[in-house]
């Protein structure tokens, strides 16, 4: 509807706006849109206003159907001719997009839609570069609710509104005050992956995650609560716990339902204030429900956290802490530790963390300061360690600066925090780690988004002939989690013929983005395939579900040279495909091969397609029933067709030397009749006297 609606018909549709604000713009909600005030006057539009009739057109129809990219581009064609009508509401919302943090926390907020998700977290909450003001909130924060009658709920062992609290509170405030905004959705160093975050669904679902809404940790800090422990979670539906199931814990299928719907994700990035437990006296559930109220995030929405999202080992079990200090450790089936289910499911989790924090879904929370707790019961262990100096902390940083996922203020300590320093921090022992053995874990999960932020240095040394010297970090590149940086590197590789990657070149052919899979192709194609089994992966590849693929793989298997002859049916089988760009890679793939092709199972496909709408595709046709020889004379007629009428002189010229192939000079000689006729009637034509024009 909205895709064929013109601009006058959607300025009838929309209501009026009399704050003078853009609108809210949502996926899912197409009533909540509205158009941009006082641009359609009675008297005539000025070109600015043209231009911005123009923009909120696109959106109103390009956004629903194509996608934020295809309006993000029109935008910054549009955008720069647009002078917004001043207002009051505009000039306060350009005044706090400029001189001070958002009402939602953020120098930008988060309070966009999900086809907006990635633009909230750049600039005012409009579009990177843009001179539009934030868009309006379009969700109120939920409203603290009663405490729950739920076993979860633990009181903590001192109050949250401590002297210490109130001192470490007002010294957060100025830091953040002090600080200059930083706008880390433009400093990102990796293009969009995941926009609708079905990757991190799937993890998700597959590692068994738990996300607690947002209401349910308002209502655990109205209590003076702290985290739950992930085991402390119900797994199944009890008797008593079918409310709190369906209302507060998601995991499993439910986060499907969810993350697709209208929930957000917020994924936090906080340093535990005691080795134990993360926040035994409640004071990060304070901040972190306070943050998420400046985010105006609403109840529905989902937090991901550590300790109550993944499995934890229970520290201050009894015998847990006995162990501990005698030096000694738990034996493997004991209830305090993590089962072998769970442990498989936090293993596989850590190997993909770098896709929690960098998902387009994602909305990280940075909370890097260590609270003064001034009663802390004997059994925990303040941790002093500060957020720039712990192992776990900076590699969530590293990976939510680089894909630019940060959502709130960060002290301005933090702002300046390079990605790629965290090699460099880890070798020289300025980060620790809680345990000696997650740094390597670590490392190896960070490694390919650092060298995917180094792309361009690799791709350079590949350019040079330098591609050895950096196979680890080529490596690590294919394995990026952008799609784009993986197609450039391995387009890079097939231009240089670098034949000694190509065992890491063959696994990129069952990639889940289809453009990877067609560039692994057309990069076996140059270098050549090396084994059988990169042969036997590459025609599998014709039969993938992506026609570019497809056409790929016939253009790599042609490369084969007289190998190619034993896969010559397979690539046939394409000729009937429904896409006419596989059926002509399919006949120029044919056409290359040696000798004669059997008539009956190639011949009638080919000519079928003489009649297709795309030139080249006539020509196509042409070339392979050349190739074919008199063993396809049978179609000499419908080659004489398109000799005699083809609209396009080239397609003509190569029907007569088809025809010519099969020793049809008859047909030639009639075809050559028939162009000559045509040629002396439009001379005659031309040279007709002009008519006299009446008295």
């Amino acid at each position: 509807m909205h895709g064929s609606a013109s601009l006058p018909a959607l300025h009838a549709a929309q209501p009026e706006d009399p704050q003078g604000t853009i609108g809210k713009w949502t996926s899912s909600a197409p009533t909540s849109r509205k158009r941009p005030p006082a641009l359609f006057g009675q008297m005539a539009p000025s070109a600015s206003e043209t231009a911005a009739a123009r923009l909120y057109e696109a959106r109103m129809t390009i956004l629903p159907h194509r996608g934020r990219h295809s309006c993000m581009r029109l935008h910054q064609e549009i955008a720069p001719r647009i002078t917004w009508p001043t207002s009051p509401s505009r000039s306060r919302a350009a005044t706090a997009a400029t001189s001070s943090p958002s009402p939602a926390g953020t120098w930008g907020g988060s309070t966009g839609s999900h086809c907006m998700a990635r633009s909230t977290r750049s600039g005012a909450g409009s579009w990177p570069g843009s001179p539009l003001p934030p868009p309006s909130p379009n969700r109120r924060a939920g409203a603290a609710a009663e405490p729950p009658s739920s076993p979860l709920v633990q009181s903590p062992t001192a109050s949250l509104k401590s002297p210490a609290r109130a001192r470490a509170g007002a010294a957060l405030q100025k830091e953040k005050e002090e600080a200059v905004p930083v706008d880390f959705a433009a400093q990102a160093g990796e293009a969009s992956w995941d926009i609708h975050g079905h990757r991190l669904i799937d993890l998700f679902i597959a590692c068994n995650v738990c996300l607690l809404r947002v209401g349910h940790l308002r209502k655990l800090e109205k209590a003076k609560g702290r985290f739950p422990r992930f085991q402390d979670l119900p797994a199944s539906h009890p008797v008593g716990l079918q409310t709190f199931r369906s209302t507060d814990i998601v995991r499993g299928e439910e986060l499907r339902r969810h993350l697709s719907g209208a929930s957000d994700l917020f994924v936090v990035s906080h340093a535990w204030l005691t080795k134990e437990h993360p926040d035994p006296t409640g004071v990060r559930l304070e901040e972190l429900v306070e943050e998420l109220q400046r985010l105006e995030a609403s109840s529905s929405d989902l937090v991901f956290l550590d300790f109550f999202s993944l499995p934890q080992v229970d520290s201050v079990h009894p015998e847990a802490l006995l162990a501990a200090k005698l030096g000694r450790a738990l034996p493997p089936w004991h209830e305090a530790l993590r089962t072998e289910v769970q442990e498989r499911d936090y293993q596989a989790a850590v190997a993909h963390m770098d896709m929690i924090y960098g998902s387009d879904k994602s909305k990280v929370i940075v909370l890097p300061e260590l609270h003064d707790m001034d009663e802390l019961e004997p059994h925990f262990t303040r941790n002093m360690l500060q957020f720039k100096n712990r192992g776990w902390c900076c590699f969530e940083l590293a990976v939510a600066r680089h894909f630019g996922t940060i959502v709130n203020d960060v002290p301005r300590r933090l702002q300046t925090f390079d990605p790629c320093s965290l090699l460099e921090l880890a070798s020289s022992g300025k980060i620790v780690f809680g345990l000696s053995s997650d740094m390597n874990k670590v490392l190896k999960v960070y490694k390919r988004t650092y060298f995917a932020r180094k792309k361009q240095d690799l791709i350079r040394g590949i350019e040079m002939g330098n591609a050895e010297a950096s196979r680890e970090g080529i490596e690590q590149a294919l394995q990026a989690l952008s799609a784009r940086v993986r197609s450039q590197v391995l387009h890079a590789l097939g231009a240089a013929c670098c034949r000694r990657f190509a065992p890491a070149i063959a696994p990129m052919l069952e990639d889940l983005d289809a453009g990877v899979r067609a560039e692994a192709c057309f990069a076996l194609s140059r270098i050549g395939l090396a084994s059988t089994g990169q042969v036997d992966a590459v025609v599998a590849r014709l039969k993938d579900s992506h026609h570019a693929v497809r056409c790929a793989a016939c253009e790599a298997i042609q490369a084969l040279g007289p190998d190619a002859e034993m896969h010559r049916e397979a690539i046939a089988a394409l000729l009937s495909d429904p896409t006419w760009t596989v059926r002509e890679a399919a006949m120029l793939s044919l056409a290359q091969l040696k000798g004669a092709l059997p008539l009956h199972v190639h011949a009638s496909p080919v000519a079928d397609s003489l009649f297709a709408d795309v030139p080249s595709t006539r020509v196509s046709a042409l070339s392979s029933l050349f190739q074919m020889g008199p063993s396809a004379a049978v179609h000499a007629e419908r080659v004489l067709y398109v000799a005699k009428h083809d609209t396009f002189a080239f397609v003509r010229d190569a029907a007569l030397l088809t025809l010519r192939k099969f020793g049809r000079e008859d047909l030639v000689k009639e075809a050559l009749e028939v162009g000559t006729q045509d040629a002396a009637a439009s001379a005659g034509k031309k040279q007709e006297p002009p008519k006299e024009a009446p008295a």
